[in-house]
């Protein structure tokens, strides 16, 4: 302070007048206040510099409103550089424009560089958008109010961008119009966002409303907030019907509360990811099975409550699928119990005079059940050809039997007992008549008749050429088969006629208890008897028996090794029979498909591969259960007998 004292001083003894600044705290307050004193020269009457005087002023006030106002133009200038504001005024007598730096950064020009004249602005506005412009302030001018406007603008680059301005047009005292001041902000950005929100809600809209599904959203109560176009094309209901908890008319009353119960719950233990199942009724009344998912979204906002996005697939076909499979199950149990009911009652019923002669009765019975199983199995379950059970059954005398009659298709039941009644004639007859010598024949035949309860299936049994017939002394467990099948199970009549010639056996069954087909696959034609396989031949082989059944391995290991083969393993699985394969290097093997929880395929593939023969002893009874690589391969169906076995092992034996 002292230099610019000295420096004015002198400046006045020169005759020049010199100002500076002067700060002092002031005594009272400590405030710092300036001072700005001028030093002027003081002249005699000669002109020649005599002294100096000293003017001094508080200028604090001053300079506090300067440093005001520096502030908050840099307050506003940092304002319009981080919201991208620029500041304009209109001329609007003349026409000239004032705009600040960041309206020429909008139109992408120069540094610096802003339109100086409206037709520079004009310009730059979109042609379409132009008009509309100009016709909002145009309305400003004659209302007095604040406009608000946004629109297109051509960039110096030749792209298009969005501005906002908010504007006022300012009047004289005459009232006319002569100004027009405001802001503008560039908008481009918000209207990108805007645009790829609208495109996202059209992508998402287009989505859900040609999804396969049932789609919602719901608050935290459950209450409905939207609904995809196939939610109410299904259920018929409008987009408001279905809003709220309108949801609930159109579900299952049933279903209902383990929905909304569901959701209460929820609340109390906190919010996760929900399925159910449920009767959705559609637009024509009906109510299909659908799986509910949904997912709690939570907001951004904690006090924001989160709300549900859930999605509806049918599962109709699904659950009728499984409730078929259900009830095939129990048909299969219930069929499985019958038939083993059968078998037990065979077994406990057999009567023979030695331990061997059992055992080929038995096996003799089972196998003729066996046989009318695998066409019942054939057909679905839907009922046999009696023709082609009679063929099955006299498959071994067809040279020497006679069949004849209408097609006819008995039901299952009645072909079961059917089975059982031809199978004890057959023995009966190989036994004792028509065809326990080479002479003798058979005759079977059948038609349609009238009886007094209404239309009858007749059946005839004739034999000729055998010994000379004496009726039997005792009922044994045949006869007892054939009154019983006959009379109690089907309800029909039993006529045995012991003629000196021939047994001729008559049978009359109900209508109710058959049905006749309109078509009928002809019955395929019995297959020749195989040549018996010599025992030289089998006793150099070494079979692998694959099954996973013990009863059943324990039966074809006996039944093999009677047949003359050297049993060289029994495996359960794959990975065992692939152990005996290595040590035992067999010539044939018999694999089960099914084993537990895997399928014989893979090690088939190895046998093919190295050449091995072998067999699929299974209960499929046709060839659709396996892969088509394996079509024409042996199948040796269950159950098993004796000479079926031998038969299939010969095959093996020869190739």
């Amino acid at each position: 302070m002292a230099d610019a004292l000295a420096a004015a001083d002198g400046q006045a003894l020169a005759g020049n007048s010199a100002t500076f600044e002067e700060r002092v705290p002031d005594a009272a307050t400590g405030e710092l206040r300036v001072f700005l004193a001028t030093k002027s020269p003081l002249r005699g009457v000669d002109g020649a510099v005599s002294g100096t005087v000293t003017v001094t002023r508080d200028v604090t006030s001053r300079v506090h409103a300067e440093a005001q106002l520096r502030a908050s133009e840099e307050r506003l200038r940092l304002a319009f550089e981080v919201g991208g504001i620029g500041a304009w005024d209109i001329d609007l007598l003349t026409g000239d424009v004032f705009e600040s730096p960041e309206i020429g950064a909008m139109y992408g020009l120069p540094s610096g560089q802003t339109n100086r004249h409206v037709r520079e602005t004009r310009t730059r506005i979109h042609p379409d958008d132009l008009d509309g412009v100009e016709a909002r302030i145009v309305a400003a001018m004659g209302d007095g109010e604040p406009f608000a406007v946004e629109n297109r603008i051509l960039r110096a680059d030749g792209s298009v961008g969005w501005i906002a301005s908010r504007g006022r047009v300012l009047y004289d005292d005459s009232g006319t119009a002569v100004r027009a001041v405001g802001v503008t902000r560039d908008i481009t950005a918000d209207r990108a966002a805007q645009r790829a929100i609208i495109e996202s809600e059209d992508r998402f809209r287009t989505l859900t409303d040609h999804a396969p599904a049932l789609i919602f959203a719901a608050d935290a109560a459950g209450s409905n907030s939207f609904v995809n176009r196939r939610y109410m094309d299904y259920t018929g209901e409008s987009f408001q019907a279905l809003c709220g908890l309108g949801w609930h008319a159109v579900v299952h009353p049933d279903d209902l509360p383990m929905v909304r119960d569901g959701a209460a719950a929820r609340q109390h233990d906190g919010y996760h990811a929900v399925e159910h199942r449920l009767r959705i009724r559609g637009h024509d009344g009906s109510w299909r099975w659908f799986l509910l998912h949904a997912e709690p979204v939570a907001h951004a906002s904690p006090a924001t409550p989160f709300h549900w996005m859930g999605i509806c697939v049918d599962i109709d076909a699904q659950v009728q699928a499984e409730e078929r499979e259900r009830l095939l199950a129990a048909e299969v149990d219930h069929r499985a119990k019958n038939m083993l009911a059968v078998v037990q009652a065979v077994v406990q019923l057999t009567r023979a005079d030695t331990a061997a002669a059992l055992k080929t009765a038995i096996n003799d019975r089972i196998a003729s059940l066996a046989r009318a199983h695998s066409l019942l199995a054939a057909s679905r379950w839907e009922g046999i050809n009696l023709g082609e059970l009679a063929r099955e059954e006299l498959a071994a005398f067809r040279e020497r039997v006679e069949l004849g009659g209408p097609e006819v298709r008995l039901r299952p039941a009645a072909a079961q007992a059917l089975a059982l009644v031809l199978h004890e004639l057959t023995t009966n007859a190989v036994k004792y008549g028509g065809l326990s010598t080479p002479q003798g024949a058979l005759t079977l035949t059948w038609s349609w008749t009238a009886g007094d309860g209404g239309q009858q299936l007749a059946i005839h049994w004739v034999e000729t050429g055998g010994p000379p017939v004496v009726p039997p002394q005792v009922r044994g467990f045949g006869s007892t088969v054939l009154k019983s099948s006959i009379e109690r199970q089907l309800h029909g009549r039993l006529n045995l006629d012991w003629r000196p010639e021939g047994l001729v056996c008559e049978l009359w069954l109900p209508a109710d208890q058959l049905a006749v087909a309109d078509t009928l696959r002809p019955p395929a034609p019995a297959a020749a008897p195989r040549p018996a396989v010599p025992a030289a031949l089998l006793s150099q082989q070494r079979l692998l028996i694959v099954e996973d059944e013990l009863l059943v391995a324990l039966q074809l290991e006996t039944l093999a090794t009677e047949a003359g083969c050297a049993v060289v393993g029994s495996a359960a699985s794959s990975v065992e029979a692939r152990a005996i394969l290595a040590a035992h290097a067999p010539t044939m093997a018999l694999l089960d498909i099914n084993l537990g929880t895997e399928r014989s395929y893979d090690f088939a593939d190895t046998l093919m591969a190295r050449g091995v023969p072998f067999a699929f002893c299974t209960g499929y009874a046709g060839d659709g259960e396996v892969p088509d690589r394996f079509k024409g391969c042996i199948r040796l169906t269950k159950p098993v007998d004796a000479a079926q076995l031998r038969q299939v092992l010969g095959q093996l034996a020869t190739g």
